[in-house]
């Protein structure tokens, strides 16, 4: 094969090739949902299957109290059917409102509705006064109320395809019931129920499992060197022996103190898209 022919075909190849890789993908056809964070995300992408892309706002690492959805985001709003969030995080109480307001048919759906708030002082999410623990995807329970909101608002919303939505939160709810046995029998033989954990994401998966978290944080604050001997010594009297950090805090006074009273230190990410995976971690490493 002479050169000149040989490389004009690769030319072409390199130019098809090209020219495949922008074409637009099959999903660029379908609707557009978009969640706050990952973890629901999990929820409506198992709800809504191949019916809708689901696009997330906030990306892995940034802070649910900092974060600032850029222009484009703001302008992607414009292609998309509803918005899933929890109603409960800082940006969303800040600045999905304002986001929304440029969007006058957008749908704003709280997958959290229905569920009992936990309420504390270790809480401050970026709304002032605000004491309502936000995490409630980290609980099988939760996330099943989560589901059914998501399946409710997609009912609605495409109502011809409502059959397959029901469908599939039903599988959906035997997932958590799968996931809830799991868990039970994990948790089921611990000898202390205690645990401590630098920013308190765990309080609902506490609640439904009978366990006791303790926090280093305290009202969105580092703690006094008064309060964390105090917390060291309710960490020995409750035999406290798992210290967990999350991803998107660096927790080192959690990690000292872990050092102090002899527990292990455990990293979690309580926003991962992964969330029956991280409580399977969590109930592993307290059942250790």
């Amino acid at each position: 094969m002479h050169k000149p022919f040989t490389r004009l075909l690769l030319l072409l190849l390199s130019v098809t090739a090209l020219c495949a890789c922008r074409r637009p993908t099959a999903d660029s056809d379908r609707p557009v949902l978009t969640v706050s964070i990952e973890p629901l995300r999990y929820v409506v992408e198992a709800i809504a299957g191949n019916k809708y892309e689901v696009h997330t706002l906030m990306p892995q690492g940034a802070s649910p109290e900092t974060y600032e959805p850029t222009p484009r985001q703001m302008m992607e709003l414009n292609d998309c059917q509803i918005v899933f969030r929890t109603g409960t995080l800082g940006f969303e109480q800040s600045k999905l409102p304002q986001m929304a307001s440029a969007v006058p048919d957008l749908r704003m759906v709280s997958l959290a509705q229905g569920i009992t708030p936990l309420r504390d002082n270790t809480h401050s999410h970026g709304a002032e006064g605000e004491s309502i623990d936000p995490h409630a995807w980290l609980s099988p329970q939760c996330l099943l109320v989560m589901a059914q909101n998501a399946a409710k608002a997609l009912c609605q919303a495409d109502s011809a395809n409502a059959p397959y939505y029901q469908q599939r939160l039903k599988a959906f709810e035997q997932q958590m019931d799968k996931l809830d046995a799991e868990l039970r029998r994990s948790l089921m033989q611990l000898q202390g129920r205690a645990f401590l954990i630098y920013h308190p994401a765990l309080g609902y998966l506490a609640r439904q499992y009978g366990l006791h978290q303790l926090a280093v944080e305290h009202d969105g604050k580092e703690p006094s060197a008064a309060y964390m001997q105090q917390l060291a010594n309710r960490c020995r009297a409750e035999g406290v022996k798992v210290v967990f950090v999350s991803k998107e805090h660096t927790g080192r006074a959690a990690r000292r103190l872990a050092q102090d009273i002899g527990a292990k230190v455990v990293e979690i990410n309580p926003l991962s898209y992964d969330v029956p995976g991280q409580m399977k971690l969590i109930a592993k490493s307290l059942k250790q």
